[in-house]
């Protein structure tokens, strides 16, 4: 594991907390070894690699929407998977203005996901009408 960090944790940067990676180990034991695997690729990225969902479909031999929910499962498990900004694939967030800067972005989708909702709910009693 401390190969993994190292290659993750560029000794320039003085902002990033190794600390804060979880052991391979420990999140294989919480949600599953695919998951783990997922982590374990993410891990070896390259600082400005990204891992797309197509590489994770394919190397995981597993359907889109699995990869999709594993993505989640880290994200729920407080692993700071990012995406976004313009280019497409996940990747670590190394900093924390890496990470606000995906967080930004993706709370603002689950705004307008709610704004959306609640418009809704609240249009025409639930179902609009349509006179042909």
């Amino acid at each position: 594991m401390d190969d993994l960090r190292a290659k993750i944790a560029p000794q320039s940067e003085e902002n990033i907390n190794v600390d804060k990676f979880i052991e391979c180990d420990e999140l294989d034991a919480q949600i599953g070894e695919k998951t783990a695997v997922a982590y374990e690729m993410l891990l070896d990225l390259k600082d400005g690699e990204r891992l797309t969902r197509r590489d994770l479909v394919f190397r995981l031999k597993l359907p889109d929407r699995t990869c999709r929910g594993i993505i989640e499962d880290l994200r729920r498990s407080g692993v700071r998977v990012c995406s976004g900004g313009g280019a497409p694939g996940y990747y670590l967030a190394r900093t924390d203005e890496e990470y606000r800067d995906f967080e930004r972005e993706y709370l603002s989708r689950a705004y307008k996901a709610l704004a959306t909702a609640k418009r809704m709910r609240e249009s025409n009693g639930g179902q609009m009408k349509i006179n042909v």
